[in-house]
Formats: structure tokens, sequence, C-alpha cells
């Protein structure tokens, strides 16, 4: 996984994805392991769940510790965007063929940026809110057999 910064070095570290089934069109278990020489071991071990049985849209992943973030699934990707700890995420995970595709953007919230158009005659006014993103984390995940 690349690991990449505004203020410093990118960097990289060994990743792992696995995804398995728990019921039916409905769970899966969602367990990243990441291994770092400055952080060491650091396993992220969610689920992610229908809204509702057969729906093939509008999932969340569970922490599994009472924190769930709503995701979207929209030709091939989750998508997900969450606040925390004065920091707006954006993450996806897309398959590609028979490799998936895990990026994660992180924006500070105190980076909000606000422009305004006032516009012409028969324009109407547009307020723009921008953040400036400061981390990404990318990595393409082949299928191992």
């Amino acid at each position: 996984m690349t690991l990449g910064y505004t203020d410093r070095q990118s960097a990289s570290v060994e990743v792992s994805l696995t995804i398995a089934e728990v019921i039916p069109d409905s769970v899966w278990t969602h367990k990243m392991v990441f291994r770092s020489e400055q952080y060491g071991l650091i396993t992220k071990d969610y689920l992610i769940k229908a809204v509702s049985k057969g729906d093939s849209v509008n999932y969340v992943l569970d922490e599994q510790n009472g924190i769930a973030m709503e995701m979207s699934f929209m030709e091939d990707c989750f998508y997900g965007m969450y606040t925390v700890l004065g920091n707006t995420y954006i993450t996806t995970l897309r398959r590609i063929g028979d490799k998936l595709l895990w990026d994660l953007f992180a924006a500070p919230t105190s980076s909000l940026t606000i422009t305004e158009h006032n516009g012409g005659k028969s324009e109407v006014p547009i307020k723009v809110e921008s953040l400036k993103v400061n981390l990404h984390q990318t990595v393409l995940l082949e299928k191992v057999k």
C-alpha cells in the first residue's frame, strides 16, 4: 500500500485483505491487516452488511464496536464518506477484473475553503465548499491462489 502525504515523504506498508461471505447476499467479513515497520501489525476487522436483504446498493461498514458507516455500491465499487476527529475521509473499494483497488483520502475539516459565484442576471448564486486532501492510501490487491 502506498501512503501519500502533503507534508512529508510517501511511505508504503504491506497489506492483505480477506473478504468472506457470512450470510448469503447480506453480510461479509472485511479484514485488512497492515504490516508496518513503524507501527507494527494493525488489524481492521469489520463487517459489510446490506441494509436490507436483497439490497444491492445500500450497505453499512460495521466496525463491530458501535461505529457503523454508510456505504453505497455502484458499478462494482463501494463508496463511503465519513468525518471523524476533525477529518473527512472518502473510501472506495473497486473491482477491476480479478483485482481490487482500495483507496482512502483524508482532508482536515479545518482546511474548509468557501468560494462564491454571484452569477449573472439569470443565474442563481452558487456557494462552493472545498476541503484540501492531505493524505491518501492506495493499494491494488491481487487474489492469492
